[in-house]
């Protein structure tokens, strides 16, 4: 009904009133806005499918993302294929399968 799309179309602005979303690259991104109140959800490619991406990501890039969580200051979930070699490399931290 009409009335229903005018409510959601109201609690979906009430929800996203604050919240920003940016175009950058992963590293400038976190360092850009890292403080202790932020939130960052990461979704980089699977493991072992980089090469999808052209060469907007590489296998570098999972331990460069490592070492950026590791000093960030703000909370994350970071969604990524769970492999053994993703579990080393994010070895530093929580996770839930």
């Amino acid at each position: 009904s009409p009335r229903f799309i005018q409510e959601l179309i109201i609690a979906c602005h009430t929800r996203l009133e604050n919240v920003l979303l940016e175009c950058l690259p992963y590293q400038e991104c976190i360092k850009k806005y890292d403080k202790p109140d932020t939130f960052f959800y990461l979704d980089p490619p699977y493991f072992g499918c980089e090469e999808y991406y052209g060469n907007e990501w590489k296998r570098e890039d999972f331990y460069i993302l490592a070492r950026l969580l590791k000093e960030c200051k703000g909370k994350f979930l970071l969604s990524i294929n769970d492999t053994p070699e993703v579990r080393e490399i994010f070895k530093d931290f929580e996770c839930i399968r």
